[in-house]
């Protein structure tokens, strides 16, 4: 392409960015907690399918201390309301704060009719999009569309995706959904022109691609540096690159992870202080001047960096988060790969079973799902027994089960007697009870 074409690709691609209300902020913070407890309702009995709450005698669970640590002080402090800060929270979670914290949802939805930026979308469920099939990505999509409409009173824009796990039919899904923006780290995408900010073809048209910086990212996390080193590092990387990278990173970081008893909070309110008060020979410019066009690296995730998605699938290439005894690692591999795969087989025979007994299922399921919101918040029952038929009560739950089955945390430590894996296993066994399933049992 002449350098002429160039220039007119980039023009037309910064209408992209016009179709924002607010231009991309140099920090995303990723605010989730899982679905921490799952009881139903089925055949006149109740049924714990997972537990990972953490209550105990002397706790009253993760979600609450998570809160306490990271949640509240953002909001209180500020942070998630300064101008180079955006967030996500996730729908399952804000739910349970709803119930638990209504204050702190309505400080946030009140600095949003106050003026304050839309959160960034995000897709209700933390599942690996591309592990799903086109229909079933497009109705969590729909569902998250319709919860965030509800609870932030706008449609979102961007979104960030369950790990960041990212195919084209996942931006195929989000471009037909009308989401105009990605979240995503920059090893997955390819563009002969470096930037902080590309489009990329969905194949339903345009769509941006808001990318952030691995190294800066993954080092407030784990070196927890001082505010003015990090500054100093940001600026060199920029000087490097040619453009001010973007960062992202868990929001649970800041309070959770990293005490604010060892200084994050300090350090993040420093942080935004140089952000916005550096003289302009040492300020970083986030100013948007050409959007290149970029190509979507396929199967990528901004947690599996060894073979993109094998984290969750048991990929014998992945050894992320795993033991250096090789003989450990293969048996968490094989543990892993078998949930993988007997989740996959359900999820096809769930399917195929509602497209069979009732064509066209999904609208209802949704309308359905959206319905058990309430109950998923509280720990109390989800029950399908008001659709009035046996069936499909039972094709729906042993759907609810499988959706809450693929939440990505079940997968992601390298363990096979972790707390988290309650979720695939359990989620397995119940759906093998409800359809009578005995070859999708995990074998662990």
């Amino acid at each position: 392409m002449t350098r002429r074409g160039i220039e007119n690709e980039q023009a037309s691609n910064h209408e992209l960015l016009e179709q924002l209300s607010t231009e991309p902020a140099p920090i995303n913070l990723h605010l989730y907690q899982p679905p921490r407890l799952l009881t139903i309702s089925h055949q006149g009995g109740i049924r714990t399918v997972f537990d990972i709450t953490g209550v105990s005698g002397t706790s009253d669970g993760f979600n609450h201390q998570i809160t306490r640590e990271s949640y509240l002080p953002l909001v209180g402090k500020g942070i998630l309301a300064d101008k180079n800060v955006s967030w996500n929270l996730y729908g399952v979670t804000a739910d349970w704060l709803e119930v638990n914290y209504p204050k702190l949802i309505d400080n946030l939805r009140h600095g949003i009719d106050a003026g304050a930026k839309l959160p960034v979308g995000d897709t209700y469920l933390h599942i690996i999009l591309p592990f799903l099939s086109h229909d079933h990505k497009n109705m969590l999509i729909q569902i998250c569309k319709q919860v965030y409409r509800q609870r932030w009173g706008a449609d979102p824009e961007s979104v960030w995706l369950p790990e960041s796990a990212v195919d084209s039919d996942t931006l195929t899904s989000l471009a037909k959904n009308k989401f105009l923006g990605v979240h995503l780290r920059e090893h997955q995408v390819q563009s002969s022109v470096g930037g902080n900010l590309f489009a990329i073809d969905s194949g339903q048209g345009r769509i941006l691609a808001i990318t952030g910086h691995n190294h800066l990212s993954g080092k407030i996390g784990f070196d927890k540096p001082w505010s003015d080193s990090f500054y100093d590092d940001w600026r060199r990387q920029s000087e490097l690159l040619g453009y001010a990278p973007r960062i992202s990173i868990d929001g649970e970081t800041l309070g959770h992870w990293w005490k604010e008893g060892d200084g994050s909070f300090e350090f993040t309110k420093y942080l935004l202080r140089h952000l916005e008060g550096s003289q302009e020979e040492h300020k970083l410019d986030f100013t948007i001047k050409n959007i290149p066009s970029a190509q979507l690296v396929e199967n990528t995730s901004w947690s599996c960096l060894d073979s993109g998605l094998g984290r969750w699938k048991g990929d014998r290439d992945c050894h992320c988060g795993l033991p250096n005894n090789e003989q450990q690692a293969n048996q968490i591999r094989t543990s892993k790969k078998d949930l993988f795969d007997k989740l996959s087989l359900a999820s096809t025979r769930i399917d195929q079973s509602l497209d069979t007994y009732l064509p066209g299922w999904r609208e209802l399921y949704i309308h359905w799902f959206l319905d058990q919101r309430s109950s998923l918040a509280t720990g109390n029952p989800i029950s399908a027994e008001k659709l009035k038929d046996k069936g499909l009560e039972k094709l729906f739950l042993a759907a609810y089960v499988r959706d809450m089955g693929w939440t990505s945390c079940g997968w992601f430590f390298g363990d096979v007697d972790g707390f988290e894996r309650q979720i695939p296993a359990n989620s397995l066994r119940c759906i093998a009870e409800i359809m009578n399933w005995p070859d999708i049992i995990p074998n662990h």
